[in-house]
């Protein structure tokens, strides 16, 4: 029922599908040039996707929902075992607890893009063993040994170069790392002096 109400809000072809084709859930992207919004994507939309089409999901590009936060993606985590890419860029509501929980959850993921959504815990309580890392670190340290398939990962918010490291040595397939976000690692500030 709360699908059958949301889903036409944010698209009428949306709606047919989510109510006709169960069989083509492999892939979820919302990303340009769809007319399809993100910005109408809600916990609950999320959620009730993941439990009816959970695993058959290998696919969720969900750049720039506004609206989702840590429900929707512990669910996706739980309810989606064969994630494969994920890309919650932007989010930043999810949180790194949540991207954490992905992490240990989704162990065949091989795309994990993430940055932005430590924002919503970068005041988080720094690790006891490493009192300068942030939330986004656990998170990304979660990837590395939770995930050794990963192919390429966009991270933001890290302080550690080695994390970097940890996930360099963990994830031998790692060909493609986006650090943008991450002016607070030692190794990115020669380059911001710059």
């Amino acid at each position: 029922p709360l699908l059958q109400q949301q889903a036409p809000a944010v698209c009428r072809h949306f709606h047919k599908v989510i109510l006709g084709e169960a069989a083509c859930w492999q892939r979820l992207s919302l990303r340009p040039p769809l007319e399809i919004s993100c910005a109408a994507i809600t916990d609950a939309v999320l959620c009730c996707l993941a439990r009816d089409h959970g695993p058959k999901l290998l696919h969720v590009h969900l750049d720039g929902a506004k609206l989702l936060g840590p429900a929707s993606i512990s669910t996706l985590a739980h309810r989606c075992p064969n994630l494969r890419s994920v890309t919650l860029v932007g989010c930043m509501r999810v949180g790194s607890a949540a991207v954490r929980f992905l992490a240990r959850q989704c162990h065949k993921l091989e795309v994990l893009r993430v940055a932005g959504c430590a924002a919503a815990d970068e005041e988080a309580g720094a690790d006891e063993l490493y009192p300068d890392s942030s939330a986004a670190d656990a998170a990304a340290s979660s990837m590395a040994s939770s995930c050794p398939l990963l192919q390429a990962v966009s991270l933001s918010s890290l302080n550690l170069d080695a994390t970097i490291a940890q996930l360099l040595v963990n994830c031998p397939r790692l060909t493609a790392v986006d650090l943008a976000g991450c002016q607070r690692l030692p190794c990115a500030q020669p380059l911001l002096a710059a």
